[in-house]
């Protein structure tokens, strides 16, 4: 059997047998995938000639062509059956044989993306199943479809391939949330924030799902990146619907610091007696392993929060509070191991201790 796999830098296989001479970026190979992928139809002759060697005369290049296509049989000779070629092809037109037995990663794909859109069936056990093998499929995308080869013909169908493994996985996502599978939704989602970090449809999936799974530390820190992503990167506001968002989970997307700012004077006298209180009674991390983490932890979470609560109150011109907590927040990073890091976030807050 032929088998390719064409997401990612291209493999050609034999029964088994790698061959290298049809694999990666070599013209070869790229002409085997076009006439695989595009399979279904004759292609013309010329046609070909001019897409793989554009800057070529006609006759040179349809020269070229038969000596790709002789290329070509030579290397796939092996299982040909009489009466069974690899190719149809006379002086006019050549289309790959679909009846010739093989495997192709993109078909495979297609054929997933086809069944995402039935999974809406009466029986749940079948839906499952369906999803799994949606969820398979979605594997099949390594990376982009043929990395290395840059022909007009590939960008354009890498382009279409790629939104559609991206609409896939906002598909699968909300498919596992309605199924009541959250913990699925949230890795897939996970997945579609790496593939593209400036697609809102991720943070707002992955937002949604860590605020039905009950995690309100979680949640906050996805709404803060996709903050910083729209703001620092792409110099926007949050949309509409994220700010809708935002505010139906306000309890979970409000930061403590901010919660902190926007209580009165005595709820924050009190909290700077209760942080006071939690750092002296704290012990020092004095041994390695999962207790020695968990203070270090604490202590990083005190000083991020002392120096929040600081930087907020400055901005309200309440001066003397500020100060007291940016010394809250220095008194946590002394508990913390000597490192270059720890050193510079000392050096900052030092600076914003002496304004």
């Amino acid at each position: 059997m032929l088998q390719m796999r064409c997401f990612g830098v291209l493999t050609v296989t034999l029964d088994g047998r790698p061959i290298p001479e049809l694999s990666g970026s070599t013209v070869s190979g790229s002409l085997l995938a076009y006439l695989v992928v595009h399979q279904e139809r004759a292609h013309s002759r010329s046609v070909l000639a001019s897409l793989f060697w554009p800057d070529t005369v006609e006759s040179q290049a349809r020269r070229n062509l038969n000596s790709q296509l002789w290329r070509l049989n030579k290397l796939l000779r092996s299982t040909l059956r009489v009466g069974q070629p690899y190719f149809f092809s006379d002086d006019q037109t050549v289309q790959f044989n679909p009846a010739v037995s093989h495997w192709l990663d993109v078909v495979e794909f297609e054929k997933a993306i086809a069944l995402l859109g039935q999974t809406s069936v009466s029986s749940v056990d079948n839906t499952f199943e369906a999803l799994k093998v949606i969820e398979n499929a979605i594997t099949l995308c390594r990376a982009d479809f043929l990395e290395g080869i840059y022909a007009d013909w590939c960008n354009s169908l890498r382009e279409r391939l790629r939104e559609e493994y991206l609409l896939a996985l906002e598909s699968l996502t909300r498919s596992y949330q309605n199924n009541g599978q959250n913990e699925k939704a949230l890795r897939v989602a996970m997945q579609l924030a790496q593939a593209d970090p400036l697609r809102e449809e991720a943070h707002f999936q992955l937002i949604q799902i860590q605020a039905s799974l009950g995690r309100p530390t979680e949640t906050r820190k996805q709404f803060q990146v996709y903050e910083k992503i729209w703001r620092d990167e792409l110099r926007l506001e949050p949309s509409d619907r994220m700010k809708t968002l935002a505010r139906r989970l306000e309890p979970e997307i409000t930061s403590p610091a901010k919660l902190l700012v926007s209580a009165t004077p005595a709820q924050q006298v009190r909290l700077l007696e209760t942080i006071s209180t939690v750092l002296g009674n704290m012990p020092s991390p004095a041994k390695e392993g999962e207790e020695n983490q968990f203070h270090w932890q604490m202590w990083q979470q005190i000083a991020v929060y002392g120096e929040q609560v600081g930087q907020a109150l400055r901005a309200r011109y309440a001066n003397t509070e500020a100060i007291q907590y940016f010394a809250i927040a220095l008194d946590a990073l002394s508990a913390l191991p000597e490192t270059g890091e720890r050193f510079q976030k000392e050096l900052n807050l030092h600076r914003q201790y002496d304004e």
